[in-house]
């Protein structure tokens, strides 16, 4: 069976170093360690408990089956962190309850003050039977799989294309994150003409409160039986499509993911196409227009593609040669044999970069107190690209899997700083001109990458516009091994000049709509937030709808600790009033562990 285990001042920090448990104990007004520890000085990246959670003994177990075990062990934790059962030494209640998968986000949707719960555990999946499905199922038994909410897309792939010939139809550059993860911020490929991650899943198990649980899934697309949702869940199900897209981009705040049902696709291969082509003006147009058949013949193909990507030189791009990454229908009747996954974005060269960086050292200039790359960053992107296989031998009928890795930086973590725009793609021509001239003048330590995303759903989906180009500012940060810290520092100026650009500060009268990335930098805010989703309050907010959902479907107890410090951040929460008998101990100052790279 699932099995759940807690542990004290646990230190935890996310991938990129920019997020980290934020508990300082309060002595000797703490009951949990006045009577048990001295007093004395406590490392910043604490979480007050943390919890793991397993259910490794569940495989080959059939998909309710394995959703009713694990739901039935997390309910049970959540009510022990609810109402902590009598010690000698008293333990307080939580004051937040944060559910984490692989700390991928570079905001505060990750990182506790005081209860965290690792669920890289929870993973396991199950193809669905007949007898599972709704009498009018929108999706056939043999194209759905059952998926625990702590499952990494790597996972998922090995199991779905060995077992069933099976694959996802679209993932962000790594198959390193969770499913629940994933789904979270509305993570994004390039899928030409769909939309992220969010958009593979078809209905929702929330784990919403210490004896809850709750089937999600859209009226206009039943996916499973009420007898079959019975047998894993508490309550009726919902039925209802403004409400799967609430809860569906869920931010870490409608509960805990405890799986989903995903509809998968035949396991098809794909030709992998790296170019490097000139482009200017007449170019970003066909981007803006969306003529990828154009593009692609361009670039020498005569198939429709189905992903295209678009690296840019932002400091010099008119008449550059950018980087131009496609896939295509596979060439060949046999898949490529299994291979060390060979880098293809900035992400995963920058260990490469790095290295290259730290031999280039003695071509160094001081110039205004910084020091200078030399080459750039996008020339050093580019000559280690140029030496990858991916490059110089191309796959031509290669898995979705064998496309992606699963981690970046190349073994450095916090190495990487990244942004993301989400604007309009139709406006594509207008705005890459200009926030290129907003950068200009600046060290290049960081790579525009385009990408693009149709008709994404979700609520609160940050791509959300019918045709979303996401701009993408990549670079080193502070954190990256053998750059001057300073360096560092440039990225984040590269960022806000571009939203000031957005903004209108660049170009008098050419203001542009925009979202920014729930999980990444850039300094998101709770007043940009309620410009893109609407003022709480105010006929037809997007925030009123996902907070009334939100309200909805937890048990209030549970409602009063499911938060983290981004949706406080971000004015789609108020921080919940502790109980009288916690405030001692939560009015400590929050200690982030960096600021933005």
């Amino acid at each position: 069976m699932p099995s759940i285990s807690e542990n004290m001042m646990g230190l935890w920090r996310n991938y990129h170093l920019t997020e980290q448990g934020r508990y300082v104990p309060v002595l000797p007004t703490d009951p949990d360690y006045a009577r048990v520890l001295v007093q004395g000085d406590y490392p910043d990246g604490s979480v007050r408990d943390s919890a793991n959670i397993n259910c490794s003994d569940l495989a080959g177990e059939p998909g309710p089956a394995m959703f009713a075990a694990t739901a039935a062990e997390l309910q049970a934790y959540v009510a022990r962190v609810l109402n902590p059962p009598s010690l000698l030494v008293p333990k307080r209640k939580a004051v937040d309850f944060v559910p984490i998968g692989r700390g991928w986000s570079f905001s505060a949707l990750v990182g506790g003050i005081d209860t965290q719960i690792d669920m890289t555990g929870l993973s396991g999946f199950a193809l669905a039977r007949k007898s599972h499905m709704a009498k009018q199922a929108a999706y056939p038994a043999r194209r759905t799989a059952f998926v625990l909410g702590g499952t990494r897309l790597r996972e998922l792939l090995a199991w779905a294309q060995r077992e069933h010939k099976l694959s996802i139809k679209t993932s962000g550059t790594h198959l390193g994150l969770t499913v629940a993860g994933a789904i979270a911020t509305a993570s994004h490929g390039s899928r030409l003409g769909f939309g992220g991650m969010q958009d593979l899943v078809t209905g929702l198990h929330l784990v919403n409160g210490p004896k809850q649980s709750v089937w999600i899934e859209r009226k206009s697309r039943p996916v499973l039986n009420d007898a079959i949702i019975a047998s894993f869940t508490t309550q009726p199900p919902i039925r209802d499509d403004a409400v799967f897209a609430d809860a569906l981009v869920h931010l870490g705040g409608m509960g805990i993911v405890n799986g989903v049902t995903m509809e998968m696709v035949s396991d098809v291969g794909y030709e992998l196409s790296i170019k490097r082509k000139l482009i200017d003006d007449a170019w970003l147009c066909d981007v803006a227009a969306g003529h990828w058949p154009k593009i692609a013949k361009a670039l020498g193909h005569n198939a429709k593609p189905v992903f295209y990507e678009l690296t840019i030189d932002p400091l010099n791009w008119n008449g550059n040669r950018a980087v131009h990454t496609m896939y295509l229908p596979g060439r060949k009747a046999a898949f490529m044999r299994d291979l060390e996954v060979s880098p293809r974005c900035f992400g995963d060269l920058s260990g490469t970069m790095i290295a290259a960086y730290s031999a280039a050292k003695t071509n160094l200039k001081a110039r205004g107190g910084l020091q200078e790359i030399s080459p750039g960053a996008f020339d050093l992107y580019c000559q280690a690209l140029e030496a990858s296989p991916n490059y110089t031998n191309p796959p031509r009928n290669a898995r979705w899997n064998q496309l992606h890795m699963d981690e970046i930086t190349g073994g450095y973590p916090g190495a990487l700083y990244n942004a993301s725009y989400a604007v309009r793609r139709e406006e594509v021509a207008d705005i890459i001109p200009l926030i290129c001239e907003a950068v200009k003048g600046l060290q290049p330590t960081f790579v525009f990458t385009l990408r693009f995303v149709s008709n994404p759903g979700g609520t609160l989906a940050f791509t959300r516009f019918a045709e979303t180009c996401v701009i993408e500012i990549d670079g080193f940060s502070r954190n990256a091994p053998g750059f001057p810290p300073a360096l560092g520092e440039v990225i984040a100026m590269g960022a806000a000049r571009i939203r000031a650009c957005l903004d209108g500060a660049n170009a008098p009268g050419r203001k542009f709509d925009y979202s920014m990335h729930w999980g990444k930098l850039g300094k998101l805010d709770a007043a940009k937030v309620r410009a893109d989703f609407g003022r709480p309050g105010k006929r037809g907010s997007a925030i009123d709808r996902w907070r009334a959902t939100r309200a909805r479907l937890l048990d209030p107890a549970f409602a009063r600790v499911l938060w983290n410090k981004a949706l406080i951040d971000y004015g789609l929460l108020d921080r919940p009033e502790p109980a009288p008998e916690d405030e001692a101990v939560v009015n400590h100052p929050d200690q982030t562990c960096a600021k933005e790279a």
